[in-house]
């Protein structure tokens, strides 16, 4: 089942053809992941048609509330986790010979945003309404990582099967990032976590103390789809730290 809501309406539709979809995911992803393959034409063909299909079943039905609205806000399940429904396509007919460029992806109708479910996407509203300091960015990015250290860590070893390495490496420019990206706003209004501050710890005493407009992580993810809820931001854990540097949706992890 689905479920569309707007500000003063709501509807429920079923999404047929629902054992499809596993297969429709798997195609959209392999070409977003490789679109320029040995085999270039034929993985344009799959994309065409498993992005039209994928929307089809899962956009279209809710076509009539959708209308005039600019933001969509999509709480997927299972392995629609998976789906960039950005780059879904509406039904829209394109003139001349198509390229990547030309095609009707949905981001072009909509400004598309994700929430792990209704509940946490409530409580975020919530939080933009509390009291408290305002400001414009928290910028963690370029942690201090140590692959003994990694290694060691329970959720790593649990979901080793669904990661390509057990280790990282430090990620070559994210500092520059952050530092480019703060420069946007005035000093005050900004917090920039780097290096040894890139700590779970410290993200929560700010995040906790401040709202936020905007938050940038420039860091390694883990990400599981048999265990999503230890998929992780990986941050920098200090030796005499409590904390695993693992940083997950749960605020109690």
């Amino acid at each position: 089942m689905c479920f569309a809501i707007s500000r003063d309406r709501s509807l429920v539709f079923k999404i047929e053809s629902v054992s499809r979809i596993p297969g429709l995911v798997a195609r959209l992803r392999d070409v977003v992941v490789s679109p320029a393959g040995p085999a270039r034409s034929q993985a344009a063909e799959e994309f065409l048609e498993a992005a039209r299909q994928l929307y089809d079943l899962l956009v279209a039905p809710a076509g009539a509330l959708l209308s005039g609205k600019r933001r969509l806000i999509i709480v997927p399940d299972r392995y629609l986790t998976a789906v960039p429904f950005e780059v879904l396509l509406t039904p829209e007919r394109v003139a001349g010979a198509l390229s990547w460029q030309q095609l009707p992806y949905l981001v072009r109708h909509f400004s598309v945003s994700y929430a792990p479910s209704a509940t946490v996407y409530a409580q975020i509203r919530e939080t933009g309404h509390r009291p408290g300091r305002r400001k414009e960015l928290l910028a963690v990015a370029d942690p201090v990582y140590e692959a003994e250290r990694l290694q060691a860590q329970p959720i790593l070893q649990l979901i080793a099967a669904s990661t390509t390495r057990a280790g990282f490496e430090r990620l070559p420019y994210t500092a520059q990032e952050a530092a480019a990206v703060a420069r946007l706003f005035p000093a005050s209004r900004r917090d920039v976590l780097l290096r040894q501050e890139a700590t779970e710890e410290r993200f929560r005493e700010l995040a906790s103390a401040n709202t936020y407009a905007n938050v940038l992580f420039s860091v390694h993810g883990i990400a599981s789809a048999r265990y999503p809820q230890f998929s992780s931001l990986v941050l920098t854990r200090l030796p005499a730290s409590p904390d695993d540097g693992m940083l997950q949706v749960d605020a109690t992890a």
